[in-house]
């Protein structure tokens, strides 16, 4: 990821649903993961 290589942190939040292998793929690149109920989806207005 062109965050690691310059240095910056990044942090993805996604719901507990992701899959094992995706959170995997993105720890592996260096990224921080918050997992977040789904419990309050965003609704348009």
């Amino acid at each position: 990821m062109v965050t690691a290589v310059k240095g910056y942190r990044c942090v993805f939040v996604m719901p507990v649903s992701v899959s094992i292998e995706r959170m995997i793929l993105l720890k592996t690149l260096g990224a921080d993961i918050i997992l977040r109920l789904q419990k309050n989806a965003w609704t348009a207005q």
